[in-house]
């Protein structure tokens, strides 16, 4: 119930952005490098600048899984009004225009 969720959205906004910072920005620099490779009209697309902001997500509902002695699961729905902020660098082909 809610008191349950009471330390689990404390432990999110402790770690928030914190630990999250780093896979985000690395999923999304390679999304950015699939994305080049899969379209030939852009020719580079650079991650200048990446922030999580400072809004952490908000827990509505959690779900516990024993999977074992020493494995647990969590299966958690979240609402997050994200304030993420990504500048890129792009580089057509065309005219090798750079577009901030």
């Amino acid at each position: 119930g809610v008191p349950g969720l009471i330390p689990i959205q404390y432990i999110f906004e402790r770690i928030f952005p914190t630990l999250l910072t780093a896979p985000f920005q690395g999923a999304l620099q390679d999304s950015l490098v699939n994305l080049v490779n899969d379209n030939n009209q852009i020719r580079s697309l650079v991650l200048k600048k990446f922030s999580m902001g400072d809004i952490a997500p908000r827990i509505l509902e959690a779900k516990l899984f024993d999977l074992g002695n020493r494995d647990m699961a969590f299966d958690l729905d979240m609402r997050w009004r994200s304030n993420i902020r990504a500048d890129l660098e792009m580089r057509v082909t065309s005219f090798g225009t750079k577009i901030p």
